[in-house]
């Protein structure tokens, strides 16, 4: 009864901490420029002379030789986090990986990955070990 009771409570704890292992890879996949395609020769050129037309919070941002799709100015990479529900980021961030208007640019480290396994085998072990604590105590 004690684990038909905290069932809810242990797939929860096991969907947020998936969540946050998927932003977590999301962020190392824009951090690490293995986004692919990578960036056009014009905007790399734009990126180093400050004259890219996107602003953050109004400003342009200033020159950088950063070539790293998707990480300009750190604001997607930032806003990736998990929340009870899965994960959120900048609404600009979806529109790249699903190439919507947007060069499609899939950075999102989706669940049963490569990346991924390794935290989902941890994660298995850690809510069998929860099981079995639950119905012997």
């Amino acid at each position: 009864m004690k684990l038909a009771n905290n069932m809810t409570k242990m797939t929860d704890s096991v969907m947020f901490k998936e969540g946050k292992n998927i932003a977590s890879e999301s962020r190392k996949n824009i951090f690490s420029g293995k986004v692919t395609p990578g960036l056009a020769p014009a905007t790399i050129g734009r990126r180093g002379e400050g004259t890219s037309d996107y602003e953050a919070d109004g400003h342009r941002p200033s020159t950088t030789s950063n070539t790293n799709p998707l990480y300009y100015t750190g604001e997607l990479h930032d806003s990736i986090r998990a929340t009870k529900t899965g994960v959120e980021m900048k609404a600009y961030g979806e529109k790249h990986h699903r190439g919507w208007g947007e060069v499609k640019r899939e950075f999102i480290e989706m669940p049963g990955s490569d990346n991924m396994k390794k935290h989902e085998e941890k994660l298995d072990i850690e809510l069998v070990e929860e099981m079995i604590k639950k119905m012997m105590f």
